[in-house]
């Protein structure tokens, strides 16, 4: 259609005719293009008035549903995205940033603030090179302000994998450095810096084993000698080494699976991941994941609640995702630590 339309002005004007002949070229074009190319879809009458409606339906949600940021939710999703964002709104500035764990970012974008961290979500920090970069640029940020998301309440496991046993140093990173101020939704915690809480923290550890396991079969146990009681230290770290055969790289590694035996006769199932042909920690809690959240209480007295047995002993199994997984043909076991974490005196 333009080609034919300059053709047709070209036309007119080199043939020196008249304005009103020219005039009806034009008539002519615009005629032909609306009869074979119609309008803009845009444009047309009745998607204008569905643009409106559209419009008007994003500040009108159906019954039962709530509006934010132009979509429409049922009411829990919309309570505590509100209540955070109305909070993050009033105590921090648009060039601030905020922190999230394990992964809801939403919270940032419904607040417009910035979420700090290299690496978009925590759990794609697995691994000693990820994790190292996540908490150096969390170090460098320091927000003031982030949100944890509980489990089993607030955030799914990926891949049944806990967000504490898949990046261990980044969670503890912000139960070292935030404490508890603000719970706005079950579940939902606000954590504020706390810089003297950071200085007062440490950690110490214990080991649980006589010596240096090699080629630990699947299935057989380990005992632990003098593990401490349950109100006494709060993780497990193993320090272990899982080699697979050349062709897991065909294929991918299967999942990892830590069973603890508590002294109440209970047997736990921790699922883990493990970097092949890798020194490698697993970290575990061995009680009710629920029970981590009591971590980010200013109270050291309140982070060991709930029953917690004495763990006896533990051993692996590999957990294979699909068809394709490969099972580790050695496990190398160099230490197993019971690991606690304490706040010192303050100093005032």
């Amino acid at each position: 259609m333009i080609a034919l339309a300059s053709a047709s002005l070209l036309d007119a004007a080199e043939a020196g005719d008249s304005r009103k002949k020219l005039t009806v070229c034009l008539i002519i074009i615009l005629a032909l293009t609306g009869s074979l190319t119609g309008p803009n879809h845009l444009f047309l009458p009745r998607n204008l008035s569905h643009m409106n409606a559209t419009a008007a339906n994003l500040q009108a949600c159906p019954r039962g549903l709530y509006e934010i940021d132009q979509v429409c939710l049922l009411t829990e999703n919309f309570s505590k995205l509100q209540a955070v964002r109305d909070f993050l709104t009033q105590h921090t500035s648009p060039s601030d940033s905020i922190g999230v764990f394990p992964y809801q970012n939403i919270y940032g974008f419904v607040a417009r603030r910035q979420v700090a961290g290299e690496v978009l979500q925590h759990y794609a920090a697995a691994g000693d090179y990820l994790s190292s970069r996540q908490i150096e640029s969390l170090r460098k940020v320091q927000p003031a302000w982030a949100i944890y998301s509980a489990e089993p309440w607030q955030s799914v496991t990926m891949g049944e994998v806990t967000g504490f046993t898949r990046t261990p140093y980044i969670w503890l990173y912000w139960q070292r450095w935030y404490k508890d101020e603000l719970d706005p939704y079950p579940g939902v915690m606000l954590l504020h810096r706390d810089a003297e809480r950071g200085r007062r923290w440490s950690m110490t550890s214990t080991s649980l084993l006589t010596r240096p396991l090699s080629n630990v079969h699947q299935g057989e146990k380990i005992l632990l000698r003098g593990t401490p009681s349950g109100d006494d230290f709060d993780f497990i770290k193993i320090d272990l080494q899982a080699d697979y055969p050349w062709w897991w790289k065909l294929g991918k590694p299967s999942g990892f699976v830590v069973r603890l035996h508590l002294e109440n006769g209970e047997d736990r199932s921790v699922r883990a991941i493990v970097q092949p042909n890798h020194p490698y920690e697993v970290w575990i809690y061995p009680w009710e994941k629920a029970q981590l959240a009591n971590y980010f209480s200013p109270n050291m007295e309140e982070w060991r609640s709930g029953d917690r047995p004495r763990v006896q002993s533990l051993w692996f199994e590999s957990w294979p995702v699909d068809w394709i997984s490969v099972s580790p043909s050695r496990v190398t076991v160099r230490d197993v630590q019971a690991v606690k974490l304490l706040l010192q005196p303050s100093s005032k």
